[in-house]
């Protein structure tokens, strides 16, 4: 499994609240399992929610950049886990953020 932080821009009545972009870190077997968990799963727009915790209003959200975590093992047979010390590589992000600081 690897793991994905995917940087959201939320909308809310067609207006996109620029300034409100918020991400999460989604595990997936790879950029199209992650794509369809992005389309139907519905604990996405549960989690940007609990994120937010209600400072904010959104109605729409979709991705600006994904980017892969590299990973680690730390001790003999455990699972890997995330290297929290390195920067996740960038995979994609919307050509109309590109250049800004997410």
């Amino acid at each position: 499994m690897r793991v994905f932080q995917v940087h959201f821009l939320l909308s809310n009545d067609g207006k996109e609240l620029h300034d409100d972009k918020t991400m999460l870190d989604v595990a997936a077997k790879d950029m199209e399992n992650l794509v369809e968990i992005l389309i139907k799963d519905v604990s996405i727009s549960e989690r940007l929610a609990f994120l937010i915790k209600g400072k904010l209003v959104f109605d729409t959200y979709e991705p600006i950049q994904i980017s892969e975590f590299h990973m680690r093992q730390r001790y003999g047979n455990e699972p890997l886990e995330i290297d929290r010390d390195r920067e996740p590589n960038t995979l994609w992000t919307d050509e109309n953020y590109i250049g800004q600081k997410l």
